[in-house]
């Protein structure tokens, strides 16, 4: 949500001046979002292990499961908030 309204003012004044325009930077605004989500999701659910290992110690390693599933769901809540 706080990104979205961040960027407000940008796409009214973009809107504005070209229908267009908006849309390619709407669509340009879109894929960064989701690569981004995706790299930051690739890269906790690859490193899960040593994550756990290093936050919470060894007795939690069984967490890894669970943070792996949520790092998927990282892209969806991306695109969302956008």
């Amino acid at each position: 949500m706080s990104l979205g309204v961040s960027i407000l003012p940008l796409f009214s004044r973009i809107y504005f001046s070209s229908n267009e325009r908006f849309i390619q930077f709407f669509n340009y605004l879109i894929q960064f979002v989701l690569i981004f989500g995706l790299i930051i999701s690739l890269f906790i659910y690859n490193n899960s292990f040593e994550l756990i290992k290093i936050l919470f110690g060894e007795n939690l390693l069984v967490v890894r499961i669970f943070l792996r599933l949520l790092s998927l769901t990282i892209p969806i809540f991306f695109s969302i908030v956008l």
